[in-house]
């Protein structure tokens, strides 16, 4: 599916589960969300549902498989995806699915920047911020600190005084602060091309 999204010009990012997902888009850059219902319909459908429940407005489509009913359609629709895609030959698919990103991708609206939140994230000594991008880039603390040159140990005590100093709660919420201060995961290859998730 990647290189199918690819093929058609956009930048794709995979992710290993629907909640692996449901962590990095409060800071995904504007797109749209492809689930593949074919290996797993439920927790494939939670993710629109979850999308809705937290208000994050990322248009969703949804592709199935060649002999899905008309009740997998609905059920899709249901859940909140905007448009719902059968599995077929491949020039069908690529025209399908080219219309459906086309779409979602001009109702995508680029995240405003909110200037309180840029505010508290100006007060982040140097290596702070470099932990919060690390974070905003779905790195963990033993990537983050090859990255900078550190051990896990000294990310995590730094993660710890980013969440207090920002007062966030948790992840989601550190990462939704980022998000409205205008930092966004490191762009892949593509150029100006909105990525499509």
């Amino acid at each position: 599916m990647s290189a199918l999204v690819r093929a058609l010009g956009y930048r794709g990012r995979t992710f290993d589960s629907g909640s692996a997902f449901l962590d990095m888009a409060p800071v995904l850059s504007p797109g749209c969300v492809l689930l593949d219902l074919r290996k797993g319909r439920d927790e494939g459908l939670s993710v629109p549902r979850e999308l809705r429940a937290r208000a994050i407005t990322i248009p969703t489509i949804a592709l199935d498989m060649a002999g899905a009913d008309v009740t997998c359609a609905v059920s899709a629709m249901k859940a909140g995806a905007v448009d719902y895609i059968l599995a077929g030959d491949e020039a069908s698919m690529r025209a399908s699915l080219a219309g459906a990103i086309a779409e979602c991708q001009a109702s995508a609206r680029a995240p405003t920047r909110d200037e309180n939140a840029s505010a508290r994230i100006a007060r982040l000594t140097p290596r702070e911020r470099e932990v919060l991008v690390g974070l905003v880039d779905g790195g963990t603390n033993k990537i983050i600190g090859q990255k900078l040159g550190i051990s896990p140990r000294t990310v995590e005590l730094h993660r710890a005084q980013v969440m207090n100093r920002l007062n966030a709660n948790s992840l989601t919420e550190l990462l939704q602060l980022a998000l409205a201060a205008g930092i966004t995961p490191a762009s892949g290859e593509g150029g100006e091309q909105r990525g499509v998730t």
